[in-house]
């Protein structure tokens, strides 16, 4: 319970990760990260916005195309906002799972056969763009 107590107040008063992102330019390779929506929790931040879980995904984009997608599993999100942090684990886990802050079982995510498509649709445009004249 103690433990319990101490994550709780780390939650409550550390402020969320900021999703580190690189403004594309020029044509260059960039990432782009996407949090996407999994379920709600109970758990709220010290402002009192709430908190999502997320399953995280990076793409490697040039020109605004997919070149490529990586799963980076299950986040803690805030809602409207680009804030996530990770997943305690182990026992910080189990005691908020025991609490009902979080799902138990948590739920499975991975990318899907559509998903892994768009995510590297920019290699299918280079193969089938029109020929030049």
């Amino acid at each position: 319970m103690k433990s319990f107590l101490i994550m709780l107040l780390v939650l409550m008063f550390a402020p969320p990760a900021e999703a580190a992102r690189v403004p594309p330019g020029a044509g260059r390779l960039y990432t782009a990260e996407e949090i996407r929506f999994v379920a709600d929790t109970s758990l709220r931040t010290r402002d009192g916005k709430e908190f999502y879980l997320g399953h995280r995904v990076e793409l490697s984009k040039k020109f605004g195309l997919s070149f490529g997608i990586e799963d980076k599993g299950l986040v803690l999100a805030v809602k409207g906002e680009r804030a996530y942090m990770l997943l305690p684990n182990g026992e910080q886990l189990r005691d908020l799972q025991q609490e009902s802050l979080l799902p138990d079982p948590l739920p499975s995510v991975k990318l899907t056969k559509m998903g892994k498509l768009k995510g590297n649709s920019g290699w299918i445009v280079l193969v089938f763009r029109p020929k030049q004249i």
